[in-house]
């Protein structure tokens, strides 16, 4: 029996679903998240990326990006430099997780399903 993705963010994340208009951060991973991409996996995939966009907006206000060095006077410390981050998943540990998801799903070159291969590429 599959879970709906509401039913898997109770379980990974019971503080979501408090958070009021919760459901749009649903609905936008819904539009975002490709079904034929993630076949069985695709409602673990929209969970993730909702707390992804959740944990973004609630958890990262009022912050402009990461920070990649510290500076102090003529003296700096750098944390990597650019490109530290590379992707927009790779700032949350939901997104992390999608990512590996990704990483793991990938549609076979043997696919017989042209339409799905035809909206991933």
């Amino acid at each position: 029996m599959t879970q709906s993705p509401l039913e898997i963010i109770e379980v990974i994340c019971p503080e979501f679903l408090t958070t009021s208009g919760y459901g749009y951060y649903v609905e936008l991973a819904e539009v975002n998240t490709s079904e034929d991409y993630f076949g069985e996996q695709y409602e673990a995939a929209v969970a993730l990326r909702a707390c992804h966009y959740w944990e973004l907006n609630s958890k990262s206000r009022g912050q402009n990006g990461t920070v990649t060095y510290l500076m102090e006077g003529r003296l700096a410390k750098s944390f990597g430099g650019i490109g530290v981050i590379k992707r927009d998943l790779e700032r949350t540990s939901w997104g992390r997780q999608l990512l590996d998801m990704i990483d793991t799903c990938n549609i076979a070159a043997s696919t017989t399903n042209y339409e799905a291969l035809v909206r991933y590429l």
